[in-house]
């Protein structure tokens, strides 16, 4: 059974602005990977004191720039998925019009013409709506990945914070950069977190109709 068309619109809303919710990731992300450079520049001041300090700005330089990967190739799939919405949309458009016109009666000829092509247009739904889902599963995939970097980086936080207590006069710009990285981090995680909460009603709401 096709999803109807007012909750077609929904998922092709829903389809189009999983991207735009991104952008603040994108941005928290290239703020941390900015920020992270004080915070090596810090460490080098500290010396010895800081010795294992400089390895966790390297981690939180490359988790940063894991993450801004990521939510590039999240973009660029959540644009894919809104085209996909888009086509389904636009079929079941057509196929409801012909459904409309064939229930109307008519000319039998007419009526007889119309029976391939809306076999046609349901078959082309359903291929449709197997990509659609793919799409999603890949960028529920894509979200997860996100989660598990943040999961380090809150470790991360942690080791910092006992890093930062053994570097004397330097420790409170070194706790500054471990509570960043802990705040940035919970941000990201909120962000992600409604992302794919969004996702997964979409497809709650296909599945509804099945």
């Amino acid at each position: 059974m096709q999803t109807s068309l007012q909750d077609q619109a929904m998922i092709l809303i829903g389809a189009a602005t999983t991207a735009a919710s991104l952008n603040s990731v994108l941005s928290i992300a290239k703020s941390m990977s900015l920020s992270v450079q004080n915070a090596k520049a810090v460490a080098i001041r500290a010396g010895d004191k800081a010795r294992g300090f400089q390895p966790i700005t390297n981690f939180i330089t490359e988790l940063a720039n894991d993450i801004i990967r990521l939510v590039r190739v999240i973009n660029t799939e959540s644009v894919r998925m809104s085209q996909i919405a888009i086509a389904q949309h636009r079929i079941s458009n057509a196929n409801l019009r012909m459904h409309t016109a064939l229930n109307k009666g008519g000319e039998v000829r007419f009526i007889n013409s119309l029976s391939p092509v809306i076999k046609r247009t349901d078959q082309e739904y359903q291929a449709m709506d197997v990509k659609f889902r793919a799409q999603a599963q890949n960028l529920l995939g894509y979200f997860e990945e996100i989660v598990e970097k943040i999961r380090s980086a809150q470790v991360i936080a942690t080791n910092s914070r006992v890093e930062a207590a053994v570097a004397e006069e330097f420790r409170s710009n070194l706790e500054g950069v471990a509570n960043d990285l802990d705040t940035a981090s919970n941000r990201i995680k909120e962000q992600v977190r409604i992302c794919y909460h969004n996702l997964t009603e979409l497809l709650n709401l296909k599945d509804k109709k099945q």
